[in-house]
């Protein structure tokens, strides 16, 4: 459970600069520790007014990743996260401080037959099936995630 010192890690910072999705509703960055990545995932939940589980895994995994893969869980270094929406859209970019990877190798050797039973790579898999799109950037250290958000009151 995070306490109020840890919520307070995360940095927030609303913003209205524009974005090629949208205007940037929520900026967020916090230092390479895992035990931040709940309270990261909350403000994001919060912001788009969802508690949707397939959206609370995607945002999970991926700063899991950032964190992890990308800056080594090296407590120096930050994860930045800037959130867009439009309508019922999401966009949402994760980036770390890391040196990248090349995202279409480990995707294709995650898809491998015995992938399931390794300890990373399932990760991408998973938010790779349940967003809209997925992208990196050219150097590998950043990952954009584009959706539908959905409400708390939907239904389905």
């Amino acid at each position: 459970m995070l306490d109020k010192s840890d919520k307070d890690k995360l940095d927030n910072d609303k913003s209205d600069k524009i974005d090629n999705f949208a205007k940037v509703k929520l900026e967020m960055s916090f230092a390479s520790e895992t035990k931040l990545i709940q309270a990261a995932v909350r403000s994001l939940l919060e912001f788009l007014d969802s508690n949707n589980n397939e959206l609370r895994l995607i945002f999970s995994e991926l700063i899991h990743n950032a964190i992890i893969h990308g800056n080594k869980s090296d407590p120096s270094k930050r994860v930045y996260i800037r959130l867009a929406t439009t309508d019922n859209r999401y966009n949402v970019s994760i980036r770390d401080e890391g040196s990248g990877f090349d995202p279409f190798r480990a995707l294709e050797s995650a898809r491998s037959e015995l992938a399931l039973f390794n300890e990373h790579g399932r990760g991408m898999l998973l938010a790779s099936a349940l967003c809209d799109e997925i992208s990196y950037n050219e150097v590998g250290n950043m990952v954009t995630v584009t959706g539908r958000i959905h409400l708390k009151y939907e239904t389905s």
